[in-house]
Parts: structure tokens; C-alpha cells; sequence
């Protein structure tokens, strides 16, 4: 009887209680706080021209191969060539790979493309001069020869780097960017090699009018590159990166040391030229 007692109880308090909820004004129960007072949607502020300089590092690694020995002299039977030259092979081919401050400038347009979403378009130029250099030219010296390599020397040297290229960002929080890039770039790199003296085979130059004669070439490399990195926007429209990028401009084949009037002493390399940027940059957005 007494669990009869207790629904029954229950049941009226139930009940009770919906009917003084049916007695509350509709206008009081479908309250909702006003629009204003909602958390707002950060604005597209994103979108815009920007420009700025950056400063960092760039690692250069350069391979350089000796191929041919004195094309088109007699006897000279390439890759590398000149009768009994193979014992020249030990040191080639041989590595320039160089460390230098990087400085340069950069701009371009951000467009956002969604709350979450940037796409960019960007171009920079950016200059790296410093020289790798090693005793010998690789390929063309007897490293058994006393004397060897008298005062032969080989260097490559990255000048100059530009670039343009498409970025991807993602806003891992309103003004905090984690962005790829993929694109375009080109390098400008020297080569030279240098007969100091010294008679072959502790030098390779035999004609003497190599003897203390630097030959050089030049070339602009264009080639791809890739990367990523952050980017951090202030109230004011300046905008902090850090960014790491790696470029490969392919082979370049050249020749060295050739004479109108003799390849006695010519070789012909096939330089192989990669970079690794690390870099940090200053812009504003207008």
C-alpha cells in the first residue's frame, strides 16, 4: 500500500511541476540572448599586398665531376680521356658545399580564401655570395706526383638566388599561419679552376700559357622549390616568418681551361647544384 503511496506522490509533484512551466509567458521561455551579445567572428584581415626583407642561412651543395680530360687531343678517350689518366680519378668527383649568411627581399599578395583558408602569390630576391674552394681540380691532378697539386685550386661560387612561388596557408589560429610553398627558382653560380705552376703531373697544366691563369664560367640555373614554415600577423599588419625552404637547379656542363689555339690542357665538368634555406622575415601588409 504504502509504494501505492509513494508513486501517487511522485506523480502529483510531476505533474505539478508542468503545470506552472505551461504558466511561464512564451516570451520569458524562448529568450535568447541578443545577437550582439554573441562571440564575434574574427574579420578577413589576411588579404592584401605585403613586403618585407628576411635574413638566415643557406647551405650550398655543390658536386662537381670532372668528364672529359683534353677533349679533342689525340688519344683522349672520354669520359675523362687522356691516355692512362685513370689513376686522376681518386679525388672525383669532389664536393664545394659552403655555409653563407643570407639577406634579401621578398612581396607578393595574400588572398583569404575562406575563415580558415590563404593562398598567396610570392616573389623574392636574395643574395648569398661566398665561395667554396679546395687545392687540386678534381679529375686532373696525380695525387702521386711529388708536389701534387703545385698551386692548382677549383671553387664554386653561389652569387645571387630569385624566385617566385604559390603558398598554401592554414590559420592554426586567427593571426598564426602554418603555410607550404612549392614554385620556381633560379641561382647564379661561378665555377673556376686555376693552374698556379707547377709541371705535370705535379700540376695539370702542361701549356705554359696556362701557367697562373684562373678560367671561370657563369651560369643562371633555374630549377624547383619547396618548402614551409610559420607566420605570425600583429593588429598593426606586420607579419613575422620563419621559413625553410630546399631548391634543386639540376646539372650544368661546362668547359675549362681551353686555349683558341689548344685543349691540351681543357676538361669539361658537370656541377650538380642543391640548396637548403633556413630564414626568418620581416613584412607588412597594406
Amino acid at each position: 500500500m504504502w509504494r501505492f503511496r509513494s508513486l501517487a506522490c511522485a506523480a502529483f509533484i510531476a505533474a505539478a511541476g508542468f503545470a506552472r512551466a505551461a504558466d511561464i509567458p512564451s516570451a520569458v521561455r524562448d529568450w535568447r540572448p541578443p545577437a550582439g551579445a554573441r562571440p564575434a567572428v574574427p574579420a578577413l584581415k589576411w588579404s592584401g599586398w605585403y613586403y618585407g626583407s628576411s635574413i638566415g642561412g643557406a647551405w650550398s651543395a655543390a658536386r662537381w665531376n670532372t668528364t672529359c680530360l683534353q677533349p679533342g687531343v689525340a688519344g683522349a678517350n672520354c669520359p675523362l680521356g687522356l691516355a692512362g689518366a685513370n689513376r686522376f680519378t681518386t679525388q672525383n668527383p669532389a664536393d664545394f658545399n659552403t655555409l653563407a649568411l643570407r639577406g634579401g627581399i621578398f612581396g607578393g599578395i595574400n588572398v583569404q580564401l575562406s575563415r580558415d583558408w590563404v593562398g598567396s602569390l610570392e616573389a623574392d630576391f636574395a643574395v648569398n655570395a661566398k665561395s667554396g674552394s679546395r687545392p687540386g681540380i678534381p679529375g686532373a691532378e696525380d695525387p702521386a706526383a711529388a708536389g701534387s697539386p703545385g698551386g692548382d685550386a677549383a671553387s664554386v661560387r653561389h652569387v645571387w638566388e630569385t624566385g617566385f612561388r604559390a603558398r598554401a596557408g592554414y590559420l592554426v589560429a586567427p593571426s598564426l599561419m602554418a603555410f607550404a610553398t612549392a614554385g620556381v627558382a633560379m641561382s647564379h653560380v661561378e665555377i673556376a679552376a686555376t693552374c698556379g705552376g707547377g709541371a705535370f703531373p705535379a700540376g695539370w697544366c702542361a701549356n705554359p700559357a696556362n701557367t697562373g691563369r684562373t678560367d671561370a664560367a657563369s651560369t643562371n640555373r633555374t630549377g624547383w622549390t619547396l618548402g614551409g614554415g610559420l607566420e605570425w600577423m600583429t593588429s598593426g599588419g606586420w607579419m613575422l616568418r620563419a621559413e625553410y625552404r630546399y631548391s634543386d637547379f639540376g646539372t650544368w656542363d661546362t668547359a675549362l681551361l681551353s686555349l683558341p689555339t689548344s685543349n691540351i690542357d681543357a676538361i669539361l665538368t658537370r656541377l650538380r647544384l642543391r640548396r637548403s634555406t633556413v630564414l626568418f622575415g620581416l613584412a607588412y601588409k597594406f
